[in-house]
């Protein structure tokens, strides 16, 4: 059996604060199978349950709830040695670590990677695959580029806009779907009953939608884009893949906001400067993107 490590409490600290996977792998930026799978692994190493589920929610077990002074002195011990090991990172860096979901590489930063290396060609631009915004706090990555209503404190934060979320389809289905009367729609979405998008498309009737329970933004659009059904999608991906329909007038009513974050010991590093000058100043010409 697999050994645990301090990390591992991480994701015992957010299902406490998240009291579903879902919202605990959001908290994390993971995929909630991770939660679960990290939750798992130490109650069987321990031999101990954490969580009681019920109604789809995870209730902290006597022991669990013991713990949580214990786990969050380790977080709070943890952030302050990672903010020491921060100060040592070189503030004029001119290779510049991002650190972002893999949607908002391939869609909003990779593109303008030739662009910027014209204007700044002594500047390396380098992509984090690992997305925890820890990275910035131990110094290895110096931007963090999230979709987030919570930024953390800690951070010197800029919000570049609120992204824009709509429902999309492929134009195959909506061809087949949109231009009939009566035809019941399939809803694929996380949510049991997603609201959200019934209100957005106005579905009532005695025709009710059929829903495809997905978790995790890249099943979400390679569904879509197979034509299994319809779903909400942030408009900086749905209107960046081909053959993607976004169906009209169906914009959502939760926003998110998106934010450039960096290390308080970083704030004097010219490097980081022209570069959230520059992405800044980009997404600013792409305003259809957010909410006006």
């Amino acid at each position: 059996m697999d050994r645990i490590n301090l990390n591992d409490f991480v994701y015992v600290l957010a299902l406490l604060r998240g009291g579903t996977l879902t919202r605990a792998g959001e908290i994390l930026d993971v995929n909630y199978t991770t939660v679960a799978r990290n939750i798992k692994k130490i109650e069987e190493f321990a031999n101990v349950k954490l969580f009681k589920e019920g109604n789809g929610r995870y209730v902290p077990t006597e022991l669990t709830c013991l713990l949580m002074s214990d786990l969050e002195q380790m977080e709070e011990t943890f952030k302050n040695l990672k903010d020491k090991l921060a100060k040592f990172h070189k503030a004029n860096n001119e290779k510049i670590v991002i650190t972002c979901p893999s949607s908002v590489a391939q869609y909003l930063v990779l593109p303008l990677f030739d662009e910027f290396r014209k204007i700044y060609p002594g500047i390396e631009l380098v992509i984090s695959g690992n997305s925890d915004l820890v990275d910035l706090n131990c110094g290895s990555a110096d931007i963090a580029l999230r979709v987030t209503n919570d930024p953390p404190e800690n951070l010197i934060g800029y919000k570049v806009g609120t992204i824009t979320r709509a429902v999309y389809c492929s134009q195959h289905y909506y061809n087949n779907h949109f231009t009939a009367k009566d035809v019941a729609l399939t809803i694929l979405s996380p949510l049991k009953t997603d609201s959200e998008v019934e209100e957005a498309l106005n579905i009532k009737g005695s025709v009710g939608p059929n829903y495809i329970n997905l978790d995790g933004m890249k099943i979400m659009q390679t569904s879509i884009e197979a034509g299994l059904g319809i779903g909400a999608l942030p408009c900086y991906i749905g209107d960046n893949m081909p053959g993607l329909v976004k169906i009209p007038d169906s914009n959502l009513k939760t926003e998110y906001d998106f934010w450039i974050l960096n290390h308080p010991a970083d704030k004097k590093s010219s490097s980081l400067k022209n570069f959230k000058s520059f992405f800044i100043d980009k997404m600013r010409t792409k305003r259809d993107l957010f909410v006006k």
